[in-house]
């Protein structure tokens, strides 16, 4: 029986090793009021902490693998493309609840950053936000929510965002906040565009569709078209409907009114069709989880080996 004992509990031991990672994330992910840990891209070059879902090809930070409630991105380095590869960076909470309580991805007092092909959603606070950004690009996103400026809660800092572009992405809800200058074009946006304090940025050949509404906080003129090309807004006809389109252009004869400083010279008739995301790279084959099976499967094995020789003598 003392035998017995020692064999299980090496099963039992060695089979715990190889579970209790999986079983610690589970219990970490069913609070939906925590922070993921965050990959930080640091302002030297170094990604910390160290990890093989970021590949670092020169100023190229490529992400290798979906992270789904593991972990959130900051990104501190100027100069640098960080490429999502088509993969997903999902921060909702398996068990309920609105999310962890992190940006997604959030790029700090950067210039010159590209954030594409990626898609993030389900973090409680913003998928991307840039704050206290310039020259900055968002292409070829998908996104729940973006932050174009940036306030913290509870707090009075406001990290308003300059000269920044956001291009050919899906985005539910854009807000853009103390910031100036920035080129919102070629997006559908489907659920809230809100500004506050946000003056001289330009929108054209954006979708705002069904169901979209707008949020403005303060005395603000934007640029609506881009001196020849507007928006598609989804109540357009609904709204004019004695509009109709000006020849073979695509626009709208009747320009589009949203207030008294801001009006869409050039709407267009029909939505712009945004590219798709990429599809990600197929994953490299699990070495690491294969070897780590196979070690406890030989472990396991050869201790039953010596125990069942020792009972047989």
């Amino acid at each position: 029986m003392k035998r017995k004992a020692v064999a299980l509990t090496l099963v039992l031991t060695l089979l715990f090793s190889a579970l209790a990672g999986t079983s610690f994330v589970k219990m970490a992910t069913s609070n939906p009021i925590a922070f993921l840990p965050e990959i930080v891209i640091k302002s030297d070059g170094s990604v910390e902490p160290e990890t093989e879902f970021i590949k670092q090809t020169g100023t190229v930070y490529s992400l290798t693998a979906d992270l789904s409630q593991q972990y959130a991105i900051v990104i501190q380095r100027s100069n640098i493309v960080f490429d999502g590869g088509g993969h997903t960076i999902n921060g909702s909470v398996p068990s309920g609840g609105v999310g962890w309580s992190n940006i997604g991805v959030s790029l700090e007092h950067v210039t010159n950053v590209t954030v594409k092909n990626v898609e993030v959603s389900g973090f409680s606070n913003r998928g991307i936000a840039l704050l206290g950004c310039s020259n900055c690009s968002i292409t070829r996103v998908k996104a729940d929510s973006i932050a174009v400026g940036y306030n913290e809660a509870f707090t009075s800092n406001f990290f308003g965002s300059d000269g920044n572009t956001i291009v050919e992405s899906i985005i539910s809800s854009l807000g853009i906040m103390f910031s100036y200058n920035n080129v919102i074009a070629r997006n559908s946006i489907t659920d809230t565009l809100s500004l506050t304090e946000g003056n001289s940025n330009t929108f054209f050949e954006n979708n705002f569709v069904s169901g979209q509404s707008l949020w403005f906080v303060g005395l603000m003129v934007n640029f609506w078209d881009n001196g020849s090309v507007g928006n598609y807004w989804s109540d357009y006809q609904t709204k004019y409907p004695n509009a109709s389109e000006n020849g073979n252009s695509g626009i709208g004869d009747t320009p589009y009114v949203i207030d008294a400083n801001n009006t869409d010279n050039y709407p267009l008739m029909a939505p712009f069709e945004v590219p798709p995301l990429p599809e990600p790279e197929p994953e490299a084959f699990p070495v690491v989880p294969v070897v780590v099976s196979v070690a406890v499967v030989a472990a396991v094995g050869a201790g039953l080996l010596v125990y069942f020789k020792k009972r047989k003598h």
